[in-house]
C-alpha cells in the first residue's frame, strides 16, 4: 500500500554524489525539492543540479550546516518527508551530532510524515561472530568494540549515527526509514569525484592499494540506490533498516569483471588473500516490496578517467557541438571552452546532448587572453583545439599560442 505521492521534500548535502541521484529521481517524479547545501551560490558545486530536468520549476537550494544547531529548521519546515544522506567531513562525533541537528528540526515540523536516512551496510558486517552460513540483514549490528579496535572509523560513525536516529526518533514519534547501501558505483552528477568513485577510478588505473582493504564487498548501482530511498519513503508499510545491495563478490571477481569490460585498461589480476570473514547479505526486505537490483554486469563504470578527460575549445561551435556529442558518446569526460558558460541560449544544445549531465563541463575561456586556457586543459589526456577567434583576418597567431 502506498500513499499519496509528491509533495515537498527535503534532501540534506544535497550537492553530494548519492544526493544529486536522489534530487534527480525526486523532481522526475515530480516532487517539489528543498535541497541544502553549504553554499548556494556555489555555482560550480552546484551546476549540476540546475540542469537537471524539473529543477528551475521545482528545486530550491538553501544554506544549512550539519554542526548548526536550528540550521535545518526553515528547510524542513512544511516538507513532508526529510532524506537525510548528508555527511559531515569529519566523520567521528559530527557524524552523530549532525544526524541529531536534522532531526531536530524535523520534531519541529507538524506536516512531517517520514524521515529516510542514508546509512552504510557497514553498520551490518562489521563483526565477527556470525555464522558465515547465514546470510547478513537488517537485524545485524557492526560491533563498536571491533570498529575501534580495527580503527574502522566510517562504519564506527555510521553505526553510532544511525543507533543515535533510532533512539531519536523512537522517543520523539517520528516514523524513521534507514536505508542502507552497500559499495555504490555508477555515473557521478556532481563535478568532483566522491572517495567511491575514486576508489574504482585508482582500481581501473592498475592501482591496488585501495581496493586491498576492502576484501569482499556488496556493490549496488546509484540509481538503484537512489530508488530505494524513494520506494521506502512512498511505500506506507515500509519501516526499519533496508539493505541496499546488488551482488556481494570478492576482490578477484570484481577485477575479472572489470577487465572484460575494458580489456584496454591496465585492471590489477588480481589481489592478495586477507584473513576476512565470507559473508553474504540477504536483501529480501527491499525485494519484497517489489524492488529489483540491476545486477553488477549491467552496472557501468562512467567516471572520469575510464575513457579518460579531454578538452574541447569552443564547444558550441558548429563542428566542436558534434565532437563533444560523438566524445560524450564514447564515455569521454569532456571539459568544454566558451566564452560565456552562462548563454543558455548559446549552449542549451550540448546540455542537451546524451552524458552531458554526467560528463560535461563548460568554462569560460577566451582565445585571446593570454593563460586563458589554463584551468580548462590541465589534468586532460587529450586537447581537442576547434575554436577560430571571430575577426576579419584570417589568421591570428595569438589565438593558438594561447592554447
Amino acid at each position: 500500500m502506498e500513499w499519496v505521492k509528491g509533495g515537498k521534500v527535503c534532501v540534506t548535502g544535497a550537492a553530494g554524489f548519492l544526493a544529486s541521484w536522489l534530487v534527480k529521481r525526486l523532481l522526475l517524479s515530480g516532487y517539489h525539492v528543498i535541497g541544502t547545501v553549504r553554499d548556494p551560490a556555489n555555482e560550480k558545486k552546484l551546476a549540476h543540479l540546475w540542469r537537471l530536468d524539473g529543477a528551475k520549476e521545482r528545486l530550491k537550494l538553501v544554506r544549512a550546516d550539519l554542526l548548526e544547531e536550528g540550521s535545518f529548521d526553515d528547510a524542513i519546515m512544511g516538507c513532508q518527508g526529510v532524506f537525510h544522506t548528508a555527511s559531515p567531513t569529519e566523520i567521528l562525533g559530527p557524524a552523530v551530532k549532525g544526524t541529531l541537528n536534522v532531526l531536530g528540526s524535523c520534531k519541529k515540523n507538524p506536516s512531517l510524515r517520514r524521515v529516510v536516512l542514508t546509512s552504510s551496510s557497514s553498520t551490518v558486517r562489521a563483526r565477527d561472530d556470525f555464522d558465515y552460513k547465514i546470510p547478513l540483514d537488517e537485524s545485524s549490528w557492526s560491533s563498536l568494540e571491533l570498529c575501534e579496535t580495527l580503527r574502522v572509523w566510517y562504519a564506527l560513525a555510521k553505526t553510532q549515527a544511525e543507533k543515535a536516529a533510532w533512539e531519536f526518533c523512537n522517543e520523539n514519534k517520528i516514523d524513521l526509514v534507514t536505508v542502507l547501501p552497500a559499495f555504490v558505483i555508477g555515473p557521478s552528477l556532481p563535478p568532483d569525484l566522491c572517495s567511491t568513485a575514486s576508489d574504482v577510478l585508482a582500481l581501473l588505473k592498475g592501482e591496488t592499494e585501495q581496493f586491498q582493504w576492502h576484501g569482499r564487498m556488496g556493490y549496488v548501482h546509484i540509481d538503484d540506490v537512489a530508488l530505494c530511498h524513494i520506494l521506502v519513503y512512498e511505500h506506507e508499510g515500509a519501516s526499519g533498516r533496508y539493505l541496499c545491495s546488488s551482488t556481494v563478490i570478492d576482490n578477484d571477481e570484481l577485477v575479472s569483471i572489470l577487465s572484460a569490460r575494458y580489456p584496454s585498461l591496465p585492471v590489477p589480476k588480481g589481489f592478495a588473500k586477507l584473513d576476512r570473514p565470507y559473508y553474504e547479505f540477504n536483501t529480501s526486505k527491499i525485494t519484497s516490496l517489489g524492488f529489483k537490483f540491476r545486477p553488477i554486469e549491467e552496472m557501468k563504470v562512467e567516471m572520469e578517467g575510464v575513457k579518460g578527460k579531454v578538452c574541447v575549445t569552443g564547444a558550441s561551435g558548429f563542428l566542436a557541438s558534434w565532437l563533444v556529442k560523438r566524445l560524450l558518446l564514447c564515455g569521454y569526460h569532456v571539459i568544454g571552452t566558451v566564452r560565456d558558460p552562462a548563454n543558455e541560449k548559446k549552449v542549451a544544445h550540448l546540455w542537451r546532448l546524451e552524458g552531458a549531465n554526467e560528463r560535461l563541463k563548460l568554462v569560460r575561456a577566451d582565445l585571446l587572453e593570454e593563460g586563458s586556457f589554463d584551468d580548462a586543459i590541465m589534468g586532460c589526456q587529450g586537447v581537442f583545439h576547434t575554436a577560430s577567434p571571430v575577426m576579419k583576418s584570417s589568421f591570428h597567431p595569438k589565438a593558438c599560442s594561447s592554447v
